[in-house]
């Protein structure tokens, strides 16, 4: 097998592998002839799983590689904490050289080995003064059963989910919300709810509408303590995505509205750490989607804004069966015009 790449914007690439190495110690890296995918499995009680897909050409200005598995893929796994500190000299060299107004220096990726170790190397070379190189170690993936646990998990896609976006100041507003809540309770419970015309349902099941909703969604997070003590904040007017058919119990005869809503609790812990690492990475974002599968998942994907090519996400298991579900199956929608880069949370519901 062989790799080779040319950086051209490492800057977005280090703050979302910063915000994973929050999340995890040791990932999963696969590199495809269009993509790097980044997952990073559970490792205690208040982490989350987190799968990351990433069009290299936002990153990259060269690609070349060759493998004889599948679609030209390599996998291997490396330590979070190694990646962030190669890729922040990669962001920190061409950031010094464009503030002084200098060509930034070529910085280059590639597969190696060294003592037999496999590497990932990082080749920086500043004009004829310095090279400076990082190697990562690796450890290469021998068969499908070593990726057993960083595997996407799967979601019947009958479930009655109810999906509601967020602008992304609200983002940071809803981390600053749930660390005040984590002091009063472990459990948040969650419940979106919107009313939409039977009309407008109908219309954008046949795909004649936008699956946009604007204005017709809430958000509501609750924490109770002691049956005695609660505290409730309310996120009114979001816009409501719909799914292609609405749950059998929201259409009755004669309404012409169809009522959509649905309620989860979850670990405010690990809600808070997948907030705080989204928030520390201080990626470009352009609003959030946040979707409850009742019995299953809570789920928030944030895109980036709209030069960003990418997706990641991040997977919690659901309580207490352990299962887990895949968020494409969530909502069979049209996402917003042009896709932009996501990160992913998926959040274990508690009953």
């Amino acid at each position: 097998m062989k790799f080779r790449a040319k950086f051209g914007s490492p800057g977005q690439l280090y703050k979302l592998v910063l915000s994973l190495s929050k999340l995890g110690g040791t990932c999963l890296v696969q590199l495809t002839p269009e993509q790097i995918s980044f997952a990073v499995a559970p490792e205690g009680t208040d982490s989350s799983m987190v799968v990351a897909d990433l069009r290299q050409t936002l990153f990259f200005i060269e690609w070349k590689i060759e493998s004889r598995a599948e679609n030209n893929r390599i996998s291997f796994f490396a330590k979070l904490e190694n990646l962030t500190r190669a890729l922040k000299s990669v962001k920190d060299n061409a950031e010094a050289k464009a503030n002084k107004g200098g060509v930034p220096g070529t910085a280059y990726l590639k597969l190696s080995k060294k003592d037999g170790v496999p590497m990932l190397s990082f080749d920086i070379r500043i004009g004829d003064q310095a090279n400076v190189q990082h190697d990562v170690p690796l450890r290469l993936v021998q068969g499908p059963e070593e990726i057993r646990a960083y595997s996407e998990p799967q979601l019947d896609d009958t479930a009655n989910a109810v999906t509601v976006l967020l602008p992304y100041g609200e983002i940071k507003g809803l981390r600053n919300v749930v660390e005040r809540m984590k002091s009063v309770s472990d459990k948040l419970r969650l419940t979106a709810q919107g009313t939409v015309s039977r009309a407008d349902y109908a219309s954008a099941a046949a795909g004649g509408a936008a699956p946009v909703m604007p204005g017709a969604g809430q958000l509501e997070l609750v924490v109770q303590k002691d049956n005695q003590v609660t505290i409730r904040t309310t996120y009114p007017k979001l816009d409501l995505m719909l799914t292609t058919s609405p749950p059998e119990e929201s259409l009755q005869d004669g309404d012409e509205d169809v009522r959509l809503e649905a309620e989860a609790t979850i670990s405010i812990k690990r809600l808070a750490r997948v907030l705080q690492a989204l928030v520390m990475a201080d990626c470009k974002m352009h609003c959030g989607v946040l979707c409850l599968v009742p019995g299953h998942v809570v789920l928030l994907k944030l895109y980036l804004a709209d030069n960003q090519r990418s997706s990641t996400s991040e997977w919690l298991p659901v309580e207490p069966t352990n299962a887990c579900v895949e968020l494409t199956a969530c909502w069979p929608l049209t996402l917003p015009p042009s896709p932009r880069c996501a990160v992913i949370f998926y959040l274990p519901v508690m009953l």
